[in-house]
């Protein structure tokens, strides 16, 4: 082992374990979690639980190391290669366009077919929203990074490869219909990806934070949705990617979406910036209404006026719009819009049987203490529910 090497100055702090290939593990410094991987012939490190990352000197920077305690007496230079923002726009620039390229690169293609034939996209909606095919290679993205003179390190601080549970190092994403995040600039600053086929686990699957790219502080489409909102047109929050491309593809080009995380206060302070009003327009089962009610105080928590579409007849706005059309959308949104008051209300008066006089009191009460409890208007609450009697 050379003494300036990244092995010698780690095993300062951590034994490491041999896997193979110039593949070390060991126990992270930083979480104590058995998650820290060392790149030997890459000169860095990686904690797959805490996130950790750099070469030599960020190690020895933050764990306190004098050189001498790592290496000895003698003198010795480490050279550390930095990486700016603009270097990993272009990495996922050169990324986006692999998948772009191999979701046409078959006139079959199983992804393409399933945009086309069972989403109902246009050729044109594709794109523009340059979407991509990750196929079941596993190392397909990373071998080709690395002919294009990207590094290991690189790939792991993108979060665009990953360590197998054999310790190989793969791709992040296999199998998957791909969608670049694009900032308000620009920049594709990072990925999610969306299952071909299977269960529902794990359907979307979206990069990890990056230098680039903190999923709390992103909105899927807002670069394309900043211009109509800027307009005066009231944004629309949606659940998925495939949900938001779906409207814009239908006219509804304000939609955006959290990328599969709960809304964030972050987010929805972005969202501030352009509008103070709001559309929640969520899947209507269990856990759409539950992300609705958390969505509904983090945006009035900020100074939003909310308003919230009950989707019918279909389990969220892409399948509405497939089955009813565009217009019938549009009809919702005219017509059944409710303000947060009404929808919750509404949500609570599905609980009893408003038949029933004793009922009906029970339920003022409840939205008499629904009211003190989110600072609402009692007497605007107290109206709002005579529509249900």
């Amino acid at each position: 082992m050379k003494n300036n090497s990244i092995l010698k100055i780690i095993s300062v702090k951590t034994s490491l374990k041999h896997i193979g290939n110039g593949l070390y593990r060991g126990k992270c410094p930083f979480c104590e979690t058995i998650q820290l991987y060392v790149f030997e012939k890459e000169n860095c490190y990686h904690c797959f639980n805490c996130g950790k990352n750099g070469d030599q000197a960020r190690f020895m920077n933050e764990n306190k190391i004098h050189y001498k305690d790592a290496v000895g007496k003698k003198n010795h230079v480490i050279h550390t290669k930095s990486c700016d923002l603009k270097t990993f726009y272009e990495l996922n620039y050169e990324a986006a366009k692999f998948f772009f390229e191999r979701l046409f690169s078959k006139k079959e293609n199983v992804c393409l077919d399933y945009l086309i034939n069972k989403r109902g996209l246009t050729t044109e909606t594709i794109c523009n929203y340059r979407m991509g095919y990750a196929d079941g290679n596993f190392t397909s993205l990373k071998e080709h990074m690395l002919g294009l003179g990207y590094t290991i390190e690189q790939l792991l601080q993108s979060s665009l490869v990953t360590v197998s549970k054999n310790d190989e190092i793969i791709d992040f994403f296999n199998n998957r219909a791909m969608f670049p995040f694009i900032d308000i600039n620009g920049n594709i600053i990072g990925f999610g990806g969306r299952k071909l086929d299977g269960d529902n686990n794990f359907k979307y699957l979206n990069i990890k934070n990056t230098p680039c790219y903190t999923k709390n502080n992103f909105l899927f489409s807002l670069n394309y949705a900043v211009k109509n909102i800027s307009k005066g047109e009231t944004p629309i929050l949606c659940e998925g990617n495939l949900d938001v491309i779906s409207m814009h593809q239908a006219g509804f080009r304000t939609a955006v979406a959290s990328c599969g995380t709960a809304l964030t206060t972050k987010q929805a302070l972005l969202l501030k910036r352009y509008s103070d009003e709001i559309i929640i327009c969520y899947d209507n089962d269990d856990a759409g209404i539950a992300a609705t009610e958390k969505a509904i105080d983090i945006l009035e928590g900020v100074g939003f006026t909310v308003y919230v579409i009950s989707i019918r007849d279909a389990k969220d706005p892409d399948e509405f719009i497939k089955k009813f059309g565009a217009k019938q959308f549009y009809q919702l949104i005219r017509n059944d819009l409710k303000n947060s008051i009404f929808y919750r209300i509404e949500q609570l008066s599905q609980k009893y049987d408003l038949t029933d006089l004793d009922a009906q009191s029970y339920f003022i009460k409840d939205v008499t203490e629904l009211s003190l409890r989110k600072n609402y208007d009692p007497e605007k609450a107290i109206k709002e529910t005579f529509n249900f009697i």
